[in-house]
């Protein structure tokens, strides 16, 4: 039985007609309802409308004037409405450029309904919610303390929280045009940063996985023995009193 999150409404985008109807027909299976399957990306951002999806499936490579990564940049600049991409393209451009998108994660085809639901259940583990408009500039932007002043970060760009004592360090996932380092020490422990960051839109992708160490689940690739493999490579060891918590959020 697949550890999935129930009826769930979803908005797939895909070229291909074999291969939407392919997706289509898998998360219907899984208990998923569809609102509608388009090919581009001028019609997905058409039919977002109330009652809007609880998550968007999307292919990068797409007909029309927009790619996915674009497309879901548009999605999120107006709707708190994740993006679970599923294509054939695996390099780090395009997975660098796809995890600027706000609440997004990335599958590479084939996939299979373990992994789909896996991924969709990131998005909700406390079970789904309506997903809303984006209210503000600022919905999703923290402000992270320094002992000189604060910088402006968007909470999607974070891909983990390491503690450093009274402070902690925070790691991108790529540098930004506001943000050009790897890691930036903010002046405020991890606790009470990972308050602030569940204060906003995606900030329920981040989970405490070591007493050191929280993570963007967003941008888990997978894993290894252990430990937690990210979108750029990098792996941080889940702590023994957290494991059982984490396995069971992956599925």
């Amino acid at each position: 039985m697949h550890n999935k999150p129930a009826n769930l409404t979803l908005l797939i985008v895909e070229d291909d007609f074999v291969a939407r109807e392919a997706l289509k027909q898998k998360v219907q299976t899984m208990g998923h309802q569809v609102s509608h399957a388009v090919p581009t990306g001028a019609q997905a951002l058409e039919h977002l409308e109330a009652p809007l999806p609880h998550a968007v499936l999307m292919d990068i490579h797409l007909q029309g004037d927009m790619d996915g990564v674009e497309t879901a940049r548009a999605i999120w600049q107006k709707f708190d409405v994740p993006v679970l991409f599923i294509t054939s393209i695996d390099d780090q451009l395009t997975r660098s450029r796809a995890a600027k998108t706000g609440r997004s994660q990335y599958l590479t085809k084939p996939v299979n309904p373990a992994q789909l639901a896996y991924h969709l259940k990131s998005f909700y583990p406390n079970g789904p919610t309506p997903p809303l408009p984006r209210m503000s500039a600022f919905d999703d932007v923290v402000f992270l303390p320094q002992d000189k002043g604060q910088i402006k970060v968007a909470v999607p760009d974070i891909l983990y929280l390491k503690s450093a004592g009274s402070y902690c360090q925070a790691f991108m996932v790529a540098p930004t045009a506001h943000h050009t380092q790897a890691s930036t020490m903010v002046s405020k422990p991890l606790n009470r940063l990972l308050e602030d960051i569940n204060q906003k839109q995606s900030g329920g992708h981040f989970m405490r996985v070591a007493r050191s160490f929280a993570v963007n689940m967003g941008h888990v690739v997978g894993r290894q023995g252990n430990e937690l493999v990210l979108v750029n490579g990098t792996k941080v060891l889940v702590g023994t009193n957290y494991r059982q918590q984490v396995w069971a959020l992956m599925g």
